[in-house]
């Protein structure tokens, strides 16, 4: 705790006291694991580069990692021979982080472990000969979950983390254990010892905590409109109003318009209960017409507070994002008011109340094809941000066919706006996109991107899908929430249910009806109690009409 005290005092007073564009220069040495080795985009998603990407521009962070490289002087590859290490001292950093020692646990070059602890002495007297007296984080080495390289977890658990340790009381360094937190986590490894992205998140999260002794909190933004009652009111009446009894509105299915040609045209949304909410997105059929609203909030439906005026609106955009300070409501109205572009067609994709969250949501997913070839099309995936200055996003894909997402770029911030990415025929693309600032990771909705042949025709005849299918939620494992995917073909009455592996009904979420279309819900990992349930195994279920689908997901307390 004084050590966290120490540094965020250095952090306070650079800040108060540093020149215009001054920043914490922090130098981070180590070898293949530092670097990045085995990921597509080292520079930005080894854990270096993704906790910059987490502090933000108070800090610039350096990564000094060289493949194959040891602590050991007398070891094959000494780091002390590389530019980069010399690079390293010329840096004169105010902060300085090792990870070493992976190298050095091969036989040929522990025979010279008698020299471990000097080398590391004399490592950290080198760094301290600069203008400034630098912060040290001296960090375990994660686990080697197999003999591979020629490097040994039992030199890193017998001998490297004990030596750590003895520099650590000698110091009085900052520890950073990147061994406990992952020894459960060799899926994050795929050749035993070089973390995939996940893994250099995982670490840079860790560091990130070390820093700041912030926690990581991760919540799902939850879209409180979904599939609730809708009454509207249009040119012709109600009952000329496009959309199944105003469901399209806030059916999570982009593919549906509610709206109508003319003006007067409003929407009620009956949230069912009292909730804080704190932003409205609407997903307009179409950009380039300026759509013109207001939004406004009720308790009973009878006295109505203007939350969102938009009347005098120019933004071409085919998305509104309005942010509004928390508010309780029971009921919300939309009401279209014109248009900057003259048009007399009016028609929204999706309407989207957000529980309040502190300000901070996920930016929202949208797609274009870029081109398209014999087997794949390449698309990019556009991410709009909200109002969260400062976040770095990190985006995960998976095909409907996959077990379970995976990350295609590790968190990024500043101008990252749009991926590049292939999307194959023969299965729909998922993407979801995780946001963090301030400690917390914020979790999207689903974007689904269909090139198969089943789109195809669904295209040429209906816009729903063809059978009841359940989708693997995400993320997996998880805690302390998670989402459940599920797409109906009909109109159905549907839930999803939770049961432990003794087949004992944990939850049931969502049980009402729904149109045909995809649709999501969010498990808090309570049971219909209220409760917290345990770490471990457990089955959801879609129950539908007359069928059901079954699928696994793992709890991690």
């Amino acid at each position: 705790m004084k050590r966290t005290l120490f540094l965020l005092v250095l952090l306070l007073v650079s800040c108060l006291y540093a020149e215009p564009g001054d920043t914490l220069k922090v130098a981070v040495i180590g070898n293949s694991i530092t670097i990045g080795a085995g990921i597509n985009n080292p520079a930005t998603d080894s854990y270096p580069g993704q906790l910059g990407a987490f502090l933000g521009p108070l800090y610039d962070v350096h990564n000094f990692g060289v493949s194959g490289r040891t602590m050991l002087r007398h070891g094959d590859y000494p780091i002390w021979n590389e530019q980069f290490f010399k690079d390293a001292l010329a840096l004169d950093a105010d902060i300085v982080i090792i990870l070493l020692g992976t190298n050095d646990t091969k036989p040929y070059n522990w025979i010279y472990k008698d020299e471990y602890l000097d080398d590391y002495r004399a490592m950290i007297d080198t760094f301290s000969q600069g203008d400034k007296e630098p912060q040290f984080f001296l960090s375990y080495p994660p686990p080697a979950f197999c003999v591979n390289f020629d490097i040994r977890d039992s030199v890193i658990t017998a001998d490297i983390i004990p030596m750590v340790d003895t520099m650590l009381a000698e110091t009085g360094a900052h520890k950073v254990d990147f061994y406990t937190p992952l020894l459960s986590r060799a899926d994050l490894f795929p050749d035993c010892i070089h973390p995939n992205v996940d893994g250099h998140t995982l670490m840079a999260q860790i560091l990130y905590k070390e820093f700041t002794g912030n926690e990581l909190r991760q919540v799902q933004d939850v879209n409180v409109a979904l599939n609730k009652v809708v009454t509207m009111g249009g040119p012709s009446g109600t009952g000329n109003v496009v959309g199944y009894f105003g469901l399209e509105l806030n059916d999570g299915n982009y593919n549906t318009l509610w709206g109508d040609n003319g003006l007067p045209l409003w929407a009620i949304i009956d949230l069912g209960q009292p909730t804080e909410i704190d932003m409205f997105q609407s997903f307009f059929d179409v950009g380039g017409k300026g759509y013109q609203y207001t939004i406004e909030v009720s308790s009973d439906s009878s006295v109505w507070t203007t939350v969102v005026d938009q009347t005098a609106r120019t933004d071409t955009s085919k998305f509104g994002i309005d942010k509004i300070a928390p508010v309780q409501a029971e009921y919300v109205r939309f009401t279209f008011t014109g248009a900057a572009a003259s048009d007399d067609q009016f028609y929204l994709r999706e309407f989207k109340i957000l529980q309040a969250n502190g300000g901070l949501h996920a930016p929202i997913l949208d797609w274009a094809e870029f081109k398209k070839y014999k087997t794949n099309v390449q698309v990019d995936v556009n991410f709009i941000r909200t109002t969260n200055e400062g976040e770095c996003i990190k985006l995960y894909k998976k095909y409907q066919t996959d077990e379970q997402y995976n990350p295609i770029s590790g968190y990024r911030g500043g101008a990252y706006t749009s991926h590049r990415t292939s999307v194959k025929f023969d299965a729909p693309c998922l993407f979801y996109v995780a946001s963090f600032k301030d400690g917390m990771e914020i979790i999207s909705d689903t974007l689904v991107v269909d090139y198969s042949q089943t789109a195809v025709e669904q295209q040429a005849g209906q816009s729903q899908p063809v059978a009841f299918q359940l989708g693997q939620n995400y993320p997996n494992p998880f805690n302390p929430s998670t989402t459940i995917e599920f797409y109906l073909p009909e109109r159905s009455r549907a839930a999803i249910q939770i049961f432990d592996l003794q087949g004992r009904l944990v939850r049931e979420l969502g049980a009402m009806e729904y149109t045909a279309g995809a649709h999501q819900v969010t498990w808090d990992t309570l049971d219909n109690s209220g409760n917290k349930v345990a770490s471990g195994v457990y089955l959801y279920r879609l129950k539908a009409n007359n069928l059901t689908l079954d699928k696994k997901l793992v709890l991690v307390r």
